[in-house]
């Protein structure tokens, strides 16, 4: 079946993922010619494979300078935002409710650290709204554009959410 609706595409694959029946096929537009191949599983990002992403822009970061250093510190700050939202999604609010889910999984609510969720919640709001000032997915004020994240920054501000995370966790 070949869909664009994301919501019964993942309904699809919530019934069919236990029982290994799912294959995932992903389609490209290679020079205006489609291309169908074979894929793993729908892209999806995950607090593992976004930590990656942003430990690979901190170490690529640390051996460049100029323009090249700014554009991986820039591109660590969007992952960091992707993280702020996966972190939220997933561990602070437990996956009570999730994108593209229209299931609201009421059983864990309970398990939502109250005591801890106001610390956690403002640590992440800030970092944050940091990473969308400094995301190329935000059109910028013209008085900020010139105005770049340093890669110290960006390693401040890894550590701070990284501390929250622990700190929620533990």
């Amino acid at each position: 079946m070949f869909t664009h609706d994301i919501l019964f595409a993942t309904t699809l694959h919530g019934l069919t993922a236990a029982s290994n029946q799912f294959a995932y096929f992903e389609i490209t537009d290679n020079n205006g010619k489609g291309q169908v191949t074979r894929g793993t599983h729908p892209t999806a990002d995950s607090i593992k494979s976004i930590t990656a992403d942003i430990n690979s822009n901190i170490q690529a970061a640390k051996i460049q300078d100029g323009a090249t250093r700014t554009a991986l510190v820039r591109q660590g700050y969007s992952r960091m935002r992707a993280f702020c939202e996966v972190f939220a999604e997933r561990e602070l609010l437990q996956g009570v409710s999730t994108r593209y889910d229209p299931t609201i999984h009421m059983t864990m609510l309970e398990k939502i650290k109250l005591d801890k969720l106001p610390a956690a919640i403002t640590l992440v709001n800030e970092v944050f709204y940091t990473a969308c000032r400094h995301t190329e997915a935000h059109s910028q004020p013209v008085a900020t554009l010139g105005v770049a994240p340093t890669l110290e920054e960006l390693q401040a501000d890894w550590d701070k959410i990284k501390e929250a995370r622990k700190q929620y966790l533990a």
